[in-house]
């Protein structure tokens, strides 16, 4: 075939050409990494078996399928498998979204099942996967200050964090266009206490390095996902560390919207964007998945972790969140920051028996007893619940124990 400069031949292989995106399916985000594979025997590529995996944007073209109903299984780290049924045509087919839910809510579940069947604490699996674990302690947890409308409000609130003995408080950013005001107040009520700051994906990269030089100026430590997600490459070389151990900039950068997968965080080093990594048990697959990257964390030189919570949580994630900080605890090689417990303060209605709100100074205790070591409170969780399912096991012949 004789081509000319403004020619070219397109070679299309027979069946169905199925485009396949996998996305989560709280935020969106595209899964990079995602295993996908077809169950039927005669699609090409799938023989053995094997599956193949999406691009950076969660894409990936199913070629050569067989026209009709075709099973798809497609599972990625921290989130549980999905199996979905797609009709493939002939040819050309739009393209099909796959959204993953992340699996630590059913981890949870088992493992505080799994405590109580054995009479163990959550606290003794926890340590088990962190080198660096030691005896439970008592937990302090960190405040945050939130962007507010109007500077009474947020003196009202930071007075009240100040009168209450909180030692650390995070201040939101990027609400209010004025963020040096928002850091003057921040400092006048609580001082020293300010060390962290979150602009939540707020800042644009044109912007980045006036807001750092603010952040230097009044002397913050740690600011946490400055740009959004899909900018991240604007962060590379801005917070890498040289041979000799210097830091490129005085001010540390957390991820964390940008950091999920233990794949984000060899990312993050290999540019150099941040050193900080916010982990949060419902972001990052569950306890399983949360302990392995915090031991991987740890093990890293000039990388350090905060064990981040969800806005609202209960406290079925609280108390699985208080066994995780109360092993580790906090100081040189250990967290930056823990945040969570905040039951009482944000939740209409507990659904635990016990009130996990942290005390005085941002105090509260490790929890005793089998499992996550609290008693949940049924009825709440009728009352809440927006749908329910029930899975049922066959009883099983192995002696109790015995596996």
């Amino acid at each position: 075939i004789e081509l000319g400069v403004d020619r070219e031949v397109i070679v299309r292989l027979g069946g169905g050409r199925l485009p396949l995106r996998v996305v989560d399916a709280d935020s969106g985000r595209p899964l990079a990494g995602a295993r996908v594979s077809v169950e039927r025997e005669e699609s090409f590529g799938f023989r053995d078996g094997s599956a193949l995996a999406t691009g950076e944007d969660g894409r990936l073209l199913l070629v050569d399928l067989v026209a009709g109903e075709q099973t798809i299984h497609v599972d990625a780290e921290g989130y549980g498998v999905e199996s979905v049924t797609a009709t493939v045509a002939e040819g050309d087919n739009p393209e099909f979204v796959v959204r993953l839910t992340r699996a630590s809510g059913v981890w949870i579940t088992l493992l505080d099942a799994a405590g109580r069947a054995s009479d163990r604490s959550l606290t003794d699996y926890v340590a088990s996967l962190l080198p660096q674990a030691s005896e439970p302690q008592p937990v302090r947890y960190s405040a945050v200050l939130p962007a507010s409308s109007t500077v009474r409000r947020a003196a009202y609130r930071a007075l009240r964090m100040r009168v209450f003995g909180l030692g650390d408080v995070k201040v939101k950013l990027g609400v209010d266009e004025d963020d040096g005001r928002t850091l003057r107040l921040a400092r006048l009520f609580l001082g020293r206490r300010v060390r962290r700051v979150d602009a939540n994906e707020a800042w644009t990269p044109h912007e980045l390095t006036d807001k750092l030089a603010l952040l230097e100026a009044h002397r913050v430590a740690i600011c946490e996902q400055p740009l959004p997600h899909g900018e991240r490459a604007t962060l590379d070389g801005r917070d890498a560390i040289s041979p000799c151990g210097e830091r490129s900039s005085p001010v540390r950068l957390m991820l964390d919207e940008s950091f999920c997968t233990a794949a984000d965080f060899e990312e993050t080093l290999e540019h150099g964007r941040a050193s900080v990594f916010n982990v949060r048990l419902s972001k990052c697959g569950g306890i399983t998945a949360s302990c392995r990257l915090l031991a991987r964390i740890a093990a890293t030189p000039g990388c350090d972790a905060q064990l981040g919570c969800q806005v609202g949580e209960t406290a079925i994630l609280s108390a699985a969140g208080r066994a995780v900080a109360s092993v580790l605890g906090q100081g040189e090689r250990r967290l930056v920051a823990v945040e969570g417990s905040y039951d009482r303060f944000l939740v209409g209605e507990p659904l635990s028996r016990e009130d996990l709100t942290f005390g005085r100074g941002g105090w509260a205790p490790p929890l005793a007893g089998p499992g996550l070591g609290i008693t949940i409170d049924g009825a709440a969780v009728a009352r809440t619940s927006v749908r329910s399912r029930r899975w049922t096991t066959e009883p099983s012949a192995t002696p109790r124990g015995s596996a």
